[in-house]
């Protein structure tokens, strides 16, 4: 059985060049029979389904213009308002640069777009050019020095960071000159609010995530050709998360998974543009940490949004948040900057995993949705977003994402060296054509449309083939790959694998019965699968002591709307049979505790918190320990919903060695418990429950209940590591 970690064997192999250069996506064309044109037709229809004067509603609003249409709901009106609308901008640039807008609609609805941002920075009169709830506030207490307001508000920075993005797309893809414009004038009032910050301020405004600002910046100064935008990228450096990787320390255990790839990929940026051998070293090393020791099959990573332990993959095969699309948009993202600086083909090989196994099943192209979370707990399902209900972060890259599927596929380096990096049916404009049915066979042929003297680097899996020739027009190239069944076991070591043909995870369907919540609402969490758990009759395991059975199994990127399996235990029956009473009674516990799970937060995780109205002390923190994330402090709150029910409880998680601690637990104002922390469950997780009186809750109007956590004795409350309002 081969391991995940034959990404870390590949053949480092540069192919001749010390740097290429990809195609830039208006020279490929994807072919009408190519298996990824379902996904792009689905995503023209779902940017059309969307208003854009709806979208440019919070700019307006922060800029004292009068809205033109009634505000999105969903994450676009509860903190993170606006933040769409720079996606929307760079998803139409990449399919009007992918010939997709044949009616001229996207190009007509970016180019207006981006003269409503015009007109409300005008109206700002300072550069500013955002739709940030509270703005106004949040960046005159930043420019004042007061950089503590920002994490009162959900992630300003990153908010303000999709509008760089989206606007540099529309002008270096698009044409758009406008965009250029409300850009530069946003990156220098970015530069202005900062620029009196000094390095301890800058450094803890950077602990809350920002997007890829670095990388903007960076790409301001390729525009423009003023150092100073380079300058200004390099303060945006996260030296807490940056200063191990130059160390080559994998330190990412614990954290926010996609807060940190943007910033590697501005520090590969900021790499090329500087021609830095230590910030191409330390994006390297974080790249390959990443996915020789993070990665599952599929190439995503991370559970619940953060990176897990190393040594235990165990809570990401049984929570129902497995990794995020997002994540894996910018980790491609990531692995063209560094392929572009030294074409090895483990970045290819990764690229190819991540985009067939991750990115194209995440759209449904049959009901137009994406999916946040892709669980890889046996027999769970994935949730769709809804086009007028749901406006997750992955929704924003989803609709990005089908327009730079040719992104990735040619490369070059100079006029005689051709690189062919994944096989898919498209055309290099003027130059050639690739016929392949991939993945159904490993087979692909290459028609040259004009006369080509030189060298093409066709990767054959993993390592590059090198073909050198004359070829006439018409002439062909032909290419052929492995593609037989085999194992890739998980990093951790556990007898956990999923079955490949080869680059390809295969799955196997589960049936579709409870997948609640399949198409989302606007509910605030409504891309998790909150379902039942898959009991065991749906779960198979493979005898490790037979041949691999590849009954039933088909590519993952065609199951669809219903419950599926993509790993397997490896194992035996006798060991099966003799913990399968075992596990279905843990199994079916779990399912009682969440039926009877009302609201829940997980402290110490940015997400859960949120979306929870969390309060802190001032010197409150938070930290991953055991496999789980922790939250302590002189006091911290959050407010829960109990969604009607009225016999509660609040049950809260410590970690048994915590002692000295004694802290009280208040609901609406009333101390429910004064606890205190002994240390007397070592080396495990303990639960307990307090009772919510009935009055508690007729404390509040909309009858929630604020929960707050505050020590009695000049110390600390907490570590909590799971908060729960329980129905009894």
């Amino acid at each position: 059985m081969k391991s995940l970690v034959i990404l870390s064997s590949l053949v480092a192999l540069s192919c001749g060049a010390a740097s290429v250069e990809l195609y830039p996506i208006a020279q490929v064309r994807l072919s009408q029979q190519s298996l990824f044109r379902g996904a792009v037709k689905a995503d023209v229809s779902y940017v059309k389904e969307l208003d854009v004067d709806r979208l440019l509603v919070p700019f307006l609003r922060e800029a004292g213009l009068p809205a033109k249409a009634q505000a999105y709901g969903n994450w676009e009106s509860c903190g993170l308002d606006g933040h769409t609308l720079g996606h929307y901008l760079s998803a139409l640039a990449n399919l009007i640069a992918a010939g997709e807008d044949a009616d001229g609609v996207l190009g007509k609805r970016l180019a207006y777009a981006v003269s409503e941002l015009k007109r409300c920075q005008a109206a700002y009169g300072d550069g500013r050019c955002d739709g940030v709830p509270k703005g106004k506030e949040i960046w005159a207490a930043i420019r004042a020095g007061d950089v503590g307001i920002i994490f009162k508000h959900w992630v300003p920075w990153y908010n303000v960071h999709k509008t760089m993005a989206g606007l540099r797309d529309a002008y270096e893809l698009a044409g758009v000159t406008d965009a250029k414009d409300v850009l530069v004038r946003l990156c220098d009032w970015s530069i202005g609010i900062t620029s009196k910050l000094d390095d301890g301020k800058m450094q803890r405004m950077l602990d809350q995530e920002y997007g890829g600002v670095n990388e903007t910046l960076a790409d301001v100064y390729a525009i423009t050709g003023d150092r100073k935008y380079l300058d200004a990228a390099k303060r945006w450096e996260h030296k807490r998360v940056f200063d191990p990787l130059y160390k080559h320390e994998d330190r990412l255990t614990g954290f926010h998974a996609n807060t940190q790839i943007p910033k590697f990929t501005g520090l590969a940026r900021t790499a090329q543009l500087a021609d830095d051998a230590a910030r191409w070293d330390a994006a390297d090393f974080a790249w390959r940490t990443i996915v020789t020791r993070r990665t599952v099959a599929f190439g995503g990573n991370s559970v619940g949004e953060h990176f897990h332990a190393l040594d235990s993959f165990a809570k990401l095969m049984a929570d129902r948040q497995g990794p995020e699309t997002c994540n894996t948009y910018n980790m491609l993202r990531l692995t063209e900057r560094l392929f572009e600086h030294n074409p090895k083909p483990e970045y290819a090989a990764f690229y190819e995993r991540a985009l067939y196994n991750h990115l194209l099943p995440s759209v449904n192209t049959e009901k137009p949705g994406f999916v946040y979370f892709t669980p890889t707990r046996p027999a769970h399902y994935r949730v769709y977003s809804t086009p007028q209900n749901c406006f997750w972060c992955c929704v924003g890259t989803g609709i990005e994402n089908p327009g730079r599927y040719g992104r990735f596929i040619y490369a070059h380096a100079g006029e005689d060296t051709l690189y062919v990096n994944l096989f898919i049916d498209s055309e290099l404009k003027g130059v050639l054509r690739q016929t392949t049915d991939f993945p159904e066979s490993g087979k692909t042929t290459l028609t040259f449309l004009k006369p080509f003297k030189g060298t093409v680097y066709i990767r054959e899996g993993e390592r590059y083939a090198k073909h050198t020739g004359d070829w006439k027009k018409g002439e062909r190239l032909t290419a052929e790959r492995n593609m037989d069944y085999h194992v890739e076991m998980l990093p951790d070591g556990s007898n956990w694998g999923a079955v490949m043909r080869g680059p390809i995870v295969m799955g196997k369907r589960c049936g579709t019965k409870d997948m609640f919540g399949l198409f989302a609402n606007d509910g605030r969490m409504a891309h998790v699968a909150y379902g039942p758990f898959g009991t065991d009759e749906l779960v198979e395991y493979r005898d490790v002591n037979k041949p691999l059975d590849t009954t039933g199994l088909e590519p993952f990127y065609k199951i669809h709307e219903c419950r599926y399996q993509i790993y397997w235990e490896f194992t035996t029956p006798e060991k099966v049979a003799a913990r399968q009473a075992a596990r279905e009674a843990a199994a079916a516990a779990e399912r009682v505790r969440d039926r009877r799970t009302r609201d829940r937060v997980r402290p110490g995780e940015q997400q859960p918190e949120t979306e929870h109205d969390m309060a802190v002390s001032r010197n409150s923190d938070k930290g991953f320990h055991a496999g789980s994330h922790w939250r302590h402090g002189s006091w911290f709150a959050y407010t829960l919903d109990p969604k009607g029910a009225k016999d509660l409880s609040i049950e809260a998680t410590y970690w048994g060695n915590d002692g000295g601690r004694v802290f009280d637990i208040i609901a609406n104002g009333i101390v429910l418990k004064t606890v205190e922390l002994k240390g007397e469950h070592r080396g495990r997780f303990f639960t307990e429950s307090y009772p919510i009186p009935p009055e508690v809750l007729k404390v509040r109007a909309d009858g929630k209940v604020r929960v707050t956590f505050a020590a009695t004795n000049g110390g600390l409350a907490g570590g909590v590591f799971d908060v729960r309002l329980m129905e009894k």
